[in-house]
């Protein structure tokens, strides 16, 4: 079983790939090809907010402060 968590891992692996492939196709000669398949690494980046801000609206549902929260429930600690 999956949790939110390695669907997010995931997705992040699946854009860096997609991006190293058009960043190669860019190399080869083909950016005409790259420019035309940005679009699915801005779906894919817009999905991933959208999963990582649903994650986020999960931890800050509970009575405990976000930061608690969001550390408690994936183990992340805040970025400063």
């Amino acid at each position: 079983q999956f949790s939110s968590g390695d669907l997010l891992v995931a997705m992040h692996q699946v854009l860096h790939e997609l991006a190293e492939e058009l960043i190669e196709l860019t190399r080869s000669g083909k950016a005409s090809e790259a420019q035309l398949r940005l679009g699915e690494l801005r779906s894919l980046s817009a999905a991933i907010h959208e999963q990582l801000r649903w994650m986020l609206s999960l931890a800050c549902s509970s009575a405990k402060p976000c930061d608690a929260a969001i550390s408690a429930r994936f183990g992340w600690q805040r970025l400063r």
